[in-house]
């Protein structure tokens, strides 16, 4: 950053600038830090917006990136998504191409928001633009869809990156499972196992296990119910129960309570832990309880 202090910045010829920002402007030479300190004052007062984002825009010319997305992170930190959503709709009207970085903080700033419209509407625009969607985009916009009760948009969001060529992680449906479980939408999560490949079905242990097991457990249909059996049946015997085990606290919880994992637990659901615990085939005659009492 330049030390050097400044009087006053020059305004851009349409004098469009405002009070505001002229005060900015002279408080530091540094005018990326003065265009996202002015538009912060501005969005307080609900004035002068579109005068301080239009003057930005003339002013940074070729290096419009980095002020927008200096403006961008400024607006989420300060927990102003609608000016967020203001400099996003001026990027594309006035045919700033957004980069991956910008598009994560907006996606952040969506999910704190529920803003699910605006976030699809980034999904696209990356998509058109060929932009890479990072893990934590990925979160941000399974939370932001589950945040706005919009689950098909969850179930959505998931398959479509990987009709997109985003190769499958567990990751990537542990996120949608977990939030099924944090909601109490149980009944979300049997439809993300359903769409959930085979072979990171047969990853899932623990919490993300439980959370399926007992999502299908409490269904209204007796099928589906009955399906949580299958399950357990199809984990048992695939040979790796050992990696499987839940302590009795645990399993108990998964199948009554649904709950969020805590550290600890997501750390041991991670690297498959060993320690003595309830096996499957205990959990598995909790489940049979739990279907009797529906």
């Amino acid at each position: 950053m330049n030390s050097q202090t400044t009087t006053s910045l020059p305004l851009d010829e349409t004098e469009e600038a405002t009070e505001i920002l002229d005060g900015h402007l002279k408080q530091t030479s540094n005018r990326v830090a003065a265009y996202s300190s002015a538009l912060r004052e501005a969005n307080e007062k609900n004035e002068d917006m579109p005068h301080i984002v239009d003057a930005m825009l003339t002013h940074s010319k070729k290096s419009s990136a980095g002020y927008y997305l200096n403006a961008l992170r400024s607006a989420t930190k300060a927990k102003q998504h609608d000016l967020v959503v203001q400099i996003d709709n001026h990027m594309a009207k006035n045919g700033v191409s957004p980069t991956q970085d910008m598009c994560e903080v907006i996606l952040k700033s969506c999910a704190s928001a529920s803003d699910l419209e605006t976030t699809l509407g980034v999904r696209s625009t990356m998509r058109c633009c060929g932009l890479e969607m990072t893990k934590s985009m990925t979160y941000s916009l399974v939370k932001c869809a589950a945040k706005a009760d919009q689950w098909d948009a969850v179930i959505d969001i998931i398959t479509d990156l990987r009709n997109g060529g985003t190769k499958p992680t567990m990751v990537m449906y542990t996120m949608g499972l977990n939030e099924c479980s944090k909601r109490h939408r149980l009944d979300a999560a049997v439809d993300i196992y359903r769409v959930t490949p085979e072979e990171i079905q047969a990853q899932l242990v623990c919490w993300s296990l439980g959370i399926v097991i007992r999502g299908h457990a409490l269904s209204d249909n007796k099928e589906v119910q009955l399906r949580a059996i299958d399950i357990m049946n199809e984990h048992e015997s695939d040979g790796t129960t050992d990696d499987k085990k839940l302590t009795g606290a645990q399993a108990s919880t998964a199948v009554n309570e649904p709950a969020v994992p805590s550290r600890g637990n997501a750390r041991q659901e991670a690297v498959g832990q060993r320690n003595p615990g309830l096996s499957l085939v205990v959990l598995q005659k909790l489940v049979r309880s739990q279907l009797t009492e529906v």
